[in-house]
C-alpha cells in the first residue's frame, strides 16, 4: 500500500510518501514500511525504512568503515530500522542500488502485532494518523 503524505494543515507533500508492504500469506514476516522521496527521472527512493519480524539477519558490514557509527551493532537479528541519519553518514550511495539503506539499528521495543509495527513506523518516520490504519484480518495470529 501506498500512502501520499502531508503536513499538519492536511496539505499534500509532494514528492513525499509511505510504502507498506507486507505478505499476504505469511504472518508476522518480511513486513516493511519505506520512507520514499522522488529521485531522479520521476522514480522514488527510499531515504528510511522499518523491517519487522525479517526472515535473515541484517549485517551491517559498511558500519565499521564509517565515522560516526560506532553505535551499530555488526548484526542485528531482530526487526530493526534504517534511519535517514545513520545511512547519510555513509553517503548518497547509501540510498541507491545495490546499497539500499545499508545500516540498521534494532527497534527500541520487539514487536509483537502489527499495531506495534505501526507506531514504530509513525514514532521513527515522525508521522501521525497510523492509528487510523486498519489492523490486517491476520492480527489475532501474531504472537
Amino acid at each position: 500500500m501506498v500512502i501520499p503524505l502531508g503536513d499538519e494543515n492536511g496539505v499534500g507533500l509532494e514528492g513525499v510518501r509511505l510504502r507498506l508492504s507486507a505478505w499476504a500469506y505469511r504472518r508476522q514476516h518480511e513486513v516493511t514500511a519505506t520512507l520514499e522521496i522522488t529521485g531522479g527521472r520521476r522514480s522514488f527512493v527510499n531515504i528510511a525504512r522499518v523491517d519487522a519480524w525479517p526472515a535473515d539477519p541484517h549485517f551491517n558490514t559498511l558500519a565499521r568503515k564509517t565515522a560516526g557509527l560506532g553505535h551499530v551493532p555488526p548484526v542485528v537479528e531482530e526487526s530493526h530500522v534504517h534511519r535517514f541519519e545513520d545511512n547519510a553518514k555513509v553517503g548518497g550511495k547509501a540510498f541507491l542500488p545495490p546499497y539500499n539503506l545499508p545500516i540498521a539499528v534494532p527497534v527500541a521495543e520487539p514487536l509483537t502485532s502489527f499495531r506495534g509495527f505501526l507506531r514504530t513506523v509513525a514514532q521513527e518516520f515522525n508521522i501521525q494518523g497510523l492509528d487510523d490504519f486498519p489492523t490486517p484480518h491476520w492480527q489475532e495470529y501474531l504472537l
